[in-house]
């Protein structure tokens, strides 16, 4: 019977030929030139080309940045800035997955707040609206188009540092599957187990409520249901549509209820070693999901039950178990890599426990306190 807050992105256009719409909505914006900030992946396959076609279309300027890297820093997103100062952009388009979106988030910041963006870092520390953003995902994974959070590494730390601000939520979110059908399988599996780690991680945070769960139950029986085909068939386009879907329910949830553990244990990885976002929460998730079950087995019995579990003559432990059961089976199923698969060294691991236990907004967002001694037994257990 808590008191809870909710919001989302404006407005969304979800579907297969979704993205015909853009002109329209630059339009309804008012605005005259787009910033369309991606990466150089998806100018080479065709995705920029596809957003460019409807832009052009209603007489809407495109400069197009493609400099958003993985795991994007914060001087990546100030170098985004200048380029649309430079090229007098009214409003901001990030394409592709979490990268390129979080990126257009900063450097849309930054035109009514000043540099450096690092001042932003924390929650809701912007003091005045972003310009208005469109987020395009091409992949079924972060849920950046409907969140409130753009997360950039620190170049001097190397740890990731979410900027957290109903500031820079977008404006819209244009999610269309027909974007995610090239998508390769080992993209596929890494982003799909990004999106099932926001959702569960959210259906069992404290600041989960009524609302955020019942799009994270969602997001994770889209997901139990659908990952699997869309890793084997690419082009089956139900399975496409439906982790479409279950990643832009699970990053609404994950915008109020933010994640946990895990994430806080994966950003001292993916700060020091090139470790794919998807990859290092995937590694992670099922011994963390056992770690927290004492602090929530309701949930977790659920979630069991959400990924397709016959739970039926089990106890609600035994039923929580199998939900972390479930998770690691869908992680071999789908050959996830594991921590030191990944390049992840042991003499390491302290650091990164070090690094991870001061994460606060995450670590006390967890179902169970996580000690220095239970984040080194994570670790060791998942290496």
């Amino acid at each position: 019977m808590k008191m809870f807050d909710f919001f989302s992105t404006k407005s969304i256009s979800f579907g297969y030929g979704a993205l015909g719409k853009l002109g329209g909505i630059a339009k309804e914006l008012r605005c005259k030139k787009a910033l369309l900030v991606t990466d150089k992946f998806l100018v080479g396959n065709g995705a920029v080309s596809m957003v460019e076609k409807p832009l052009l279309e209603a007489n809407i300027g495109v400069a197009i940045y493609d400099g958003a890297t993985p795991s994007p820093t914060q001087s990546n997103a100030e170098e985004c800035y200048d380029f649309l100062i430079k090229e007098e952009c009214d409003f901001v388009i990030g394409l592709g997955g979490g990268s390129p979106m979080d990126v257009a988030k900063a450097a849309a910041l930054l035109v009514n707040n000043p540099k450096p963006v690092s001042q932003y870092v924390g929650v809701e520390l912007v003091p005045n609206p972003a310009i208005p953003i469109v987020a395009i995902p091409t992949t079924a994974g972060t849920g950046s188009e409907s969140s409130n959070a753009s997360i950039l590494k620190n170049e001097v730390t190397h740890i990731k540092g979410g900027i957290m601000s109903h500031q820079i939520c977008p404006t819209y979110a244009i999610v269309d599957p027909e974007l995610t059908l090239t998508l390769p399988p080992r993209l596929t599996a890494s982003t799909g187990l990004d999106a099932l780690t926001h959702a569960i991680e959210g259906y069992v945070a404290k600041k989960a409520s009524p609302i955020t769960e019942l799009y994270q139950a969602e997001a994770i029986r889209l997901i139990a249901q659908n990952l699997r085909i869309a890793v084997s068939n690419g082009q089956d386009r139900r399975a496409r549509y439906n982790m479409s879907l279950a990643a832009l329910l699970a990053g609404i949830g994950m915008a109020t209820a933010s994640c946990g553990a895990v994430h806080a244990l994966a950003y001292p990885m993916e700060g020091k070693y090139r470790v794919a976002h998807g990859d290092a929460n995937a590694a992670l998730l099922a011994a963390v999901m056992k770690f927290n079950i004492v602090g929530n087995i309701d949930k977790f019995a659920e979630i069991a039950v959400f990924m397709g579990e016959n739970v039926n003559g089990l106890s609600k432990r035994e039923a929580a178990f199998k939900a972390a059961d479930a998770v690691a089976t869908l992680c071999k199923d789908i050959n996830v890599p594991s921590l030191s698969q990944i390049g992840v060294m042991e003499e390491d691991l302290k650091d990164f426990a070090d690094s991870a236990l001061p994460l606060k907004r995450l670590m006390d967002n967890n179902p169970r306190t996580v000690t220095k001694a239970d984040a080194m037994r994570l670790y060791k257990e998942c290496f």
